[in-house]
């Protein structure tokens, strides 16, 4: 066995001794990979939405940015065991960095809608107009515990 394979046995190894138990890793990560897809859609959206009338790209970021968090109440509703490692996952961040680099803050969607709306008209897709309905979504799909730990954070709290 040459000394590569050795080292990349021995680190699997370690992932998989790390990693032993029910699913922890899996529901952490689970976590982190949707944290990791959505926050920079965030750092996006906090950028473009400065910048008035909005343009394709920016409406093109909104749509992804709040689409994803769209996607992620609707896939929690709709699979129970996914909810519920979604919510041990979470049970095991810290939720004050995990709202901060997920959610926007409710005066920053208001911004945005307001630049959304011209003579009457919604400009921005879909997702834009029904941000606070899936906060409260997926809020609502969280443990009764963790409800009120969201309520209590600021980074989360401020996103109602």
């Amino acid at each position: 066995m040459k000394r590569n394979e050795r080292f990349s046995i021995v680190s699997l190894l370690a992932v998989l001794a790390f990693c032993s138990g029910a699913s922890s890793c899996d529901e952490k990560t689970l976590v982190n990979d949707w944290v990791s897809k959505v926050n920079p859609a965030r750092a996006k959206v906090r950028t473009g939405m400065k910048v008035v009338p909005y343009q394709l790209q920016q409406q093109t970021d909104f749509k992804s940015y709040f689409g994803e968090i769209g996607t992620m109440a609707v896939r929690l509703t709709q699979d129970s065991d996914y909810a519920e490692g979604f919510n041990q996952g979470v049970a095991k961040s810290d939720l004050k960095v995990l709202c901060g680099k997920v959610f926007i803050e409710r005066a920053e969607w208001e911004t945005i809608v307001g630049n959304c709306t011209k003579n009457g008209f919604f400009l921005c897709s879909d997702e834009v107009k029904y941000y606070p309905d899936l906060v409260t979504a997926l809020r609502k799909l969280l443990t009764p515990d963790l409800q009120r730990k969201f309520d209590s954070t600021p980074p989360c709290r401020n996103a109602l």
